[in-house]
């Protein structure tokens, strides 16, 4: 995630520098033992279409069954 008006050219950067890191085994593992199944090979259009759909699938759940923050 990055502030909405960054520039694409450093958006990009950051992007393939963070998809480096990912590809290493010794950050898979760590990221594993989170509970968390890394996909280093995610695209950030992927990531927010990612975002979008997990958003819409809780949001729907969470008006079907009436969860309300206390």
């Amino acid at each position: 995630m990055l502030p909405a008006k960054t520039p694409d050219s450093v958006a990009k950067e950051i992007e393939g520098k963070v998809r480096r890191v990912l590809a290493e085994a010794a950050i898979q593992e760590r990221i594993r033992l989170l509970g968390i199944e890394p996909a280093p090979g995610m695209s950030s259009e992927d990531g927010a279409k990612w975002i979008a759909t997990e958003h819409d699938k809780w949001a729907r759940l969470i008006r079907e069954k009436g969860i309300r923050a206390e």
